[in-house]
């Protein structure tokens, strides 16, 4: 994923369903380009009328963490002028995140169409929650907007799984209950699918209560939890 600079790649995770983890991969993977790159410049823009992000970066302030100079988290303003102020900050950043709220009034098709990479969780851990259709249709309606519109980008769609057990036999009969839509659209080639187990193991919660990059915690990998966690991490952001 990483590019060389003024190549903006702009990633999002426009999503309807809350509590996914939308907002911690988007802090994950900013944190890690930013502190890996020093040279690229990286954007967040806060969409969620909550201010999680914002909220997120304060703690890191507030916990002493180091500062990264080249990261800036942008408070999304109005509904009209959205999409210009992400092309707006696409000219002179390298990256940019787009954190939205789960079910809000902001039109989430508008984040897709701009976005280089969209990234889609499933939460298998409740699959009440999980709309396979509304997933799949977004995801169609997206690519045909697209073409109508003769967008010359091409948006990377992929997903990944939230909420896995650790227990193979467990794992394999939460999949087989929301992966066909998934699995369908993969043989097209519309997306690309990573497995991976997001926001539900301790280190994503020390993450989230305190501002802090994955990377920044138990740096002597003596807690395996933490070493997988950053293995993940690693993966998706360099993916």
């Amino acid at each position: 994923m990483i590019k060389t600079k003024n190549n903006c790649i702009i990633v999002s995770s426009p999503d309807i369903k809350g509590g996914l983890g939308k907002t911690f991969i988007h802090a994950q993977c900013a944190l890690a380009v930013a502190m890996f790159n020093k040279g690229l410049e990286v954007i967040i823009f806060d969409a969620d009328p909550q201010q999680s992000m914002i909220e997120l970066m304060a703690d890191r302030d507030k916990n002493k963490l180091p500062k990264l100079p080249n990261l800036k988290i942008i408070k999304k303003g109005s509904d009209s002028t959205f999409a210009q102020d992400i092309l707006d900050a696409s000219y002179t950043s390298d990256f940019i995140f787009i954190d939205t709220a789960g079910a809000d009034n902001i039109d989430l098709t508008k984040v897709q169409y701009f976005s280089d990479i969209a990234y889609h969780l499933c939460d298998v851990s409740n699959v009440s929650t999980y709309k396979s259709k509304e997933f799949e249709v977004g995801i169609l309606a997206d690519i045909n907007l697209r073409k109508k519109n003769g967008n010359p980008k091409s948006c990377i769609y992929k997903t990944f799984y939230n909420g896995i057990s650790p227990i193979p036999n467990v794992a394999k009969k939460q999949l087989s209950k929301c992966r066909k839509p998934v699995d369908d659209l993969v043989a097209t080639g519309l997306i690309q699918q990573c497995d991976f187990n997001i926001c539900r193991r301790e280190p994503f919660t020390e993450c989230m209560n305190t501002g802090a990059s994955i990377f920044e915690l138990d740096k002597e990998n003596k807690i395996l939890s933490y070493y997988n966690a950053k293995l993940e991490i690693k993966a998706l952001y360099l993916d």
